[in-house]
């Protein structure tokens, strides 16, 4: 794609397949790369968070606070999972337990290379092979249309302008962004 929102993220070429490049875009746009990535939302990793939360001097970005704020947005689609890990009352309905035609012959083919299996990859630890869960849920019986989280959760007070470059943004004490 050359629309200028496009990132190409793709490999250099691998001896194994032929010296291909393996194909990886991403996505400048407002709410992440789900128009590329098919809606799969990862948590991220104990050690990112706990990065994130020494950097910003701020205890809050902790997995173990994060997962309070990632169980509220989510009603996952197993009633039957961990209730620690996953939320059930959430506006962002997931779809999973697919069975993919090749999913087995892959799986088994990445575990004898060494990759384990987590299923329950939302635990801080999401470097692994794991089920994929989407976010993306058609809105209604007789529609194409995907839910996407900025249908669900309104942003108010927030005024957006796509292709403007920031100067600075201002933090009051509470390291909260006042303005940009």
């Amino acid at each position: 794609m050359a629309d200028g929102l496009t990132v190409n993220y793709s490999t250099t070429p691998q001896p194994y397949l032929d010296n291909r490049k393996i194909v990886n875009p991403a996505r400048r746009l407002l709410s992440s790369d789900s128009s590329v990535n098919v809606g799969n939302w990862m948590r991220p990793s104990t050690a990112s968070c706990a990065l994130l939360a020494k950097r910003a001097v701020s205890e809050k970005f902790m997995v173990k606070n994060l997962v309070k704020c990632f169980k509220r947005t989510k009603k996952y689609f197993d009633p039957a999972a961990d209730p620690e890990h996953y939320g059930f009352d959430g506006g962002i309905h997931t779809i999973g337990g697919r069975k993919y035609p090749l999913r087995d012959i892959v799986q088994t083919s990445m575990e004898t290379l060494g990759h384990k299996y987590n299923p329950n990859a939302t635990n801080g630890d999401p470097v692994s092979l794991k089920d994929f869960v989407q976010d993306l849920k058609a809105t209604s019986d007789s529609t194409a249309v995907r839910q996407y989280s900025a249908r669900v959760y309104i942003p108010v007070g927030i005024d957006v302008l796509c292709d403007t470059p920031a100067a600075r943004i201002l933090f009051n004490d509470f390291k909260r962004a006042t303005s940009v």
